[in-house]
């Protein structure tokens, strides 16, 4: 079973595997022309941070992304509660989140051919459109098969909005 302790140990494993020479090829490839020698007119910690804290984009970006990994973890912990205490059925919250992983990895590519094609603005009024049907759909038939649409479609919606936030375009 994928989802057994085993299962975990196994991709684990796997991804160990893949990133270990692949963290040895990057670092051996990769040339410094020089290492930065430390110079008396160098800021301050205080200072650097001081002047990050007034750049109000670097400020602003950060509490979106901030705001993003906290409506994740929300989103997250929402579907196995629902799952577990309303639709009671536990064993489909985990397969569910794994879904919504793979339809934010196929979202973005689409998102993005969506967005060149039609323009920022218009991709946003359709992804908004497109959660509010699904809600409305899972509103009406309330069926743990609509919930796991609707978390699908959603997680979608929001990877699309992410990827805006990320580009700076909010």
């Amino acid at each position: 079973d994928a989802l057994s302790p085993q299962g975990f140990l196994i991709a684990a494993t796997v991804l160990a595997v893949i990133a270990t020479p692949l963290l040895a090829i990057v670092a051996t490839s990769t040339r410094d022309t020089q290492a930065p020698q430390p110079d008396a007119t160098d800021p301050s910690i205080a200072t650097c941070i001081a002047v990050l804290a007034r750049n109000r984009a670097f400020v602003t970006l950060n509490l979106a992304s901030a705001a993003i990994v906290v409506a994740t973890i929300f989103v997250g912990q929402s579907v196995l509660y629902y799952f577990k205490h309303v639709a009671h059925a536990q064993a489909e919250g985990p397969h569910v989140l794994a879904l919504m992983s793979v339809a934010g990895a196929v979202a973005v590519p689409l998102w993005m051919m969506v967005t060149a094609r039609i323009g920022v603005r218009a991709a946003w009024i359709v992804a908004t459109g497109i959660g509010w049907i699904a809600l409305a759909g899972f509103a009406v038939s309330g069926g743990t098969g609509e919930a796991q649409l609707l978390f699908v479609v959603i997680q979608a919606v929001f990877v699309e909005e992410g990827d805006r936030v990320k580009k700076g375009q909010v």
